[in-house]
């Protein structure tokens, strides 16, 4: 079998996030996220726009959730749903955000960017 290189500017990963319960217990959990990359400037660009943009940076960035999810009363919810509540509370979509910016563009991202170089 031979592998075919295929271009993408999609890529997933398993996003840490904290939410708290009536109590104020922390409950931590993990959920895989389709992101959309950029390249830095056009980033940039974007945050930095003098017009008021009525997308918030999520719907920018989030290309989808490739978990499954579940709502409060434990009925499997569509893609489409979960994705729509996710961005209804936000602080998750900080938390998504904030975790994409670190990743796409963090110490981490520069590192790597480095070491091809070499």
């Amino acid at each position: 079998m031979t592998f075919t290189l295929k271009k993408t500017n999609t890529v997933t990963r398993l996003v840490p996030l904290v939410q708290y319960d009536e109590e104020g217990r922390e409950i931590a959990s993990r959920l895989n996220v389709r992101f959309k990359m950029m390249p830095r400037e056009e980033w940039d660009k974007l945050t930095q726009a003098p017009d008021d943009d009525e997308r918030l940076l999520f719907d920018v960035v989030v290309d989808g959730i490739a978990d499954t999810v579940k709502n409060e009363s434990g009925e499997t919810m569509s893609p489409e749903a979960a994705l729509a509540a996710i961005r209804a509370d936000m602080s998750l979509t900080g938390q998504i955000v904030g975790f994409y910016t670190q990743f796409a563009f963090g110490a981490a991202a520069k590192n790597a960017q480095r070491s091809r170089a070499r």
